[in-house]
């Protein structure tokens, strides 16, 4: 199985969640593979670039370097464009700030893979995305 990592997992296996690094461990010895939506992959990347953030970027690099990188396409924008506007219908958007998460989660539902994420509540908002939370 691939599973897509979100941002706010990444973050937490290089600040040294333990737990974060235990369960990503054990999913690639179990022969699981993971992949980086291109927005996760910036939105660490930009938090790390500062010279006191070396080893932790060195980190990164090392795990994004054993990852698929998924990209973000025409049909990826046009559909989170989509969900967009049907969240704003429904009146349950993730906000304006949150730009970035709807295109995440428009990468992850193109290839059709579970988010993990330790923010499940606010994409649970979006139809037919697969979450899991390995922090619980």
């Amino acid at each position: 199985m691939i599973y897509a990592l979100d941002t706010n997992i990444i973050s937490g296996i290089v600040n040294g969640n333990l737990s974060l690094e235990r369960q990503f461990f054990e999913t690639l010895t179990a022969g699981h593979q993971f992949a980086l939506p291109l927005l996760v992959y910036y939105e660490v990347l930009r938090g790390l670039k500062l010279p006191e953030q070396q080893r932790k970027l060195e980190l990164f690099e090392r795990i994004a370097s054993r990852a698929q990188i998924l990209p973000l396409e025409k049909s990826t924008v046009e559909l989170a464009a989509r969900l967009y506007r049907e969240l704003r219908s429904a009146g349950t958007p993730l906000g304006d700030e949150k730009d970035a998460d709807v295109l995440i989660a428009a990468i992850v539902l193109e290839q059709d893979l579970p988010l993990v994420t330790r923010n499940t509540k606010h994409f649970a908002r979006i139809p037919n995305l697969k979450l899991e939370d390995w922090t619980q």
